[in-house]
């Protein structure tokens, strides 16, 4: 009997090697579009695609169940950050490094704020309501 995560390699091992693909031919337009370093992250993140694709589902089902095993933060943390800089490599294509690199970190500080603000907010309303006991 197969377990939830092996299922789940043997369905995406077919989808692996298209993928890689996918990014192979991105690289290919951010080359076209002068973007050497987002090209070169495409290519990477492709090779590696077509490599996990070729490994089998035995050898994808061990890494499935790795970061299956690491906290949900952690991997909640490290998508966060990819994505920022997935974002800010696109949006560098559009409006130019250093304007990229500003968004990319306006965002950042909004994120934290937000944060803060919600592991902040249950004590500022504890505070309102002990303040109405005090009058």
């Amino acid at each position: 009997m197969r377990s939830e995560i092996e299922n789940l390699a043997h369905q995406l091992i077919p989808l692996l090697p298209q993928l890689g693909v996918l990014f192979i031919m991105a690289m290919g337009l951010a080359l076209i579009l002068q973007q050497k370093g987002l090209a070169a992250k495409l290519g990477i993140t492709g090779v590696g695609f077509v490599i996990a694709g070729a490994m089998g589902p035995e050898a994808l089902a061990a890494i499935l169940d790795f970061f299956g095993g690491l906290p949900v933060w952690l991997l909640v943390l490290v998508a966060g950050l990819l994505l920022l800089s997935l974002l800010g490599s696109f949006a560098a294509i559009f409006i130019g490094k250093e304007a990229a690199a500003a968004m990319v970190g306006n965002l950042a500080a909004s994120l934290v704020r937000a944060l803060a603000f919600m592991f902040l907010w249950p004590i500022k309303q504890l505070r309102k309501v002990f303040r109405y006991f005090d009058t």
